[in-house]
C-alpha cells in the first residue's frame, strides 16, 4: 500500500514512516505543505492519504476538496490535526475525510485505524 503523509512536522511524519514499515504495511511518503502534497497528487496513485488541517499553501480543508471534487478520488483520508473542535471535525467529514485523529494521538491508534480502512477498501 503506498499512503501519503501531508504534514510540516517532519517528526510525526517520520514516526508515521517508522510505525508503517514495522507494520509492513506499505511505504509513506511526504509531502510537507499543501503545494507538495497536490504536486505529488497529480502524479502519483496513492491508497490512502493522512492530511493535516494548518499547513503552509493549502490547508487540509482545501486538500480535501481538491481530492474528492477536482481529482474526484474515494481514496480513503484520515484527518490527523490538533484542532479538534466539533466544527472541525464535521467540515473534515462534510468534506469527505474517512476518519478523524486529533493531535496527539498514539501511533499504535492510527495503525489500527489504517487497517480498518485498508480492510474497508480490501486493500488487506
Amino acid at each position: 500500500m503506498k499512503i501519503l503523509a501531508c504534514d510540516d512536522n517532519a517528526f510525526l511524519t517520520k514516526i508515521i514512516q517508522l510505525k508503517v514499515a514495522n507494520e509492513n504495511l506499505g511505504t509513506v511518503d511526504v509531502a510537507a505543505n499543501g503545494k507538495e502534497c497536490i504536486r505529488m497528487m497529480d502524479k502519483e496513485k496513492f491508497d490512502l492519504l493522512l492530511l493535516d488541517i494548518h499547513m503552509p499553501f493549502n490547508s487540509g480543508f482545501e486538500l480535501l476538496t481538491y481530492v474528492r471534487n477536482q481529482l474526484k478520488l474515494a481514496t480513503p483520508i484520515i484527518v490527523l490535526s490538533s484542532e479538534s473542535l466539533s466544527t472541525t471535525v464535521r467540515k473534515a467529514r462534510e468534506l469527505g475525510a474517512n476518519d478523524f485523529m486529533a493531535k496527539p494521538f498514539n501511533p499504535a491508534e492510527l495503525i489500527l485505524r489504517i487497517k480498518q480502512l485498508m480492510k474497508k477498501y480490501e486493500y488487506a
